[in-house]
């Protein structure tokens, strides 16, 4: 382990996120973690934490983050990011939920329209036998069952400005 390498791997690494590519980023900041001497190592888990954030992998983000915390409890930006990463992590969340709800209520309204279409279906073969057993034959046009819809809509959740407190940062540390 060369603390000199460490510093080059970790340079590196802000090389490849100054140019966006979060990924490599992530490899060399994980070796240089693995290279660096404890007391450098809070720099190169924020950056770790941050790329992982960049990339939208949450959950990486926030143990990188918590890394940071272990080592330096009063790190400001790593509790920022910690809150940033929770509410990403809750909004994804919320619009996962919503799309679960979607698609049940989709399938729900098709599972719905077919057994509609299948009862419409049967009334249609029973008006016809009964118009072939009637001695004078009059066409009988099936009516269209109407869907009831319901229009009202959920409206969308209110998001919450409060931050962290020092206890529920805490939490997540330990």
């Amino acid at each position: 382990k060369d603390p000199e390498n460490g510093k080059i791997t970790y340079n590196l690494g802000n090389t490849y996120f100054k140019l966006g590519d979060h990924a490599k980023s992530i490899k060399a900041y994980e070796e240089a973690i693995q290279l660096l001497p404890e007391k450098k190592k809070v720099s190169a888990y924020y950056n770790l934490g941050t790329s992982h954030l960049k990339n939208n992998n949450l959950e990486q983000a926030l143990t990188a983050y918590k890394e940071v915390l272990k080592r330096n409890p009063d790190h400001l930006k790593t509790k920022q990011n910690i809150e940033l990463a929770l509410r990403q992590k809750s909004s994804q969340q919320k619009k996962s939920s919503q799309n679960n709800q979607k698609n049940k209520e989709n399938n729900q309204d098709s599972s719905e329209s077919n057994e509609q279409q299948a009862n419409q279906n049967e009334t249609d073969e029973n008006n016809e036998k009964e118009n072939n057993n009637q001695t004078s034959q009059t066409e009988e046009t099936p009516k269209p069952s109407s869907e009831d819809e319901d229009p009202s809509q959920s409206e969308p959740p209110e998001q919450s400005n409060e931050t962290l407190s020092e206890q529920q940062i805490q939490y997540l540390v330990d």
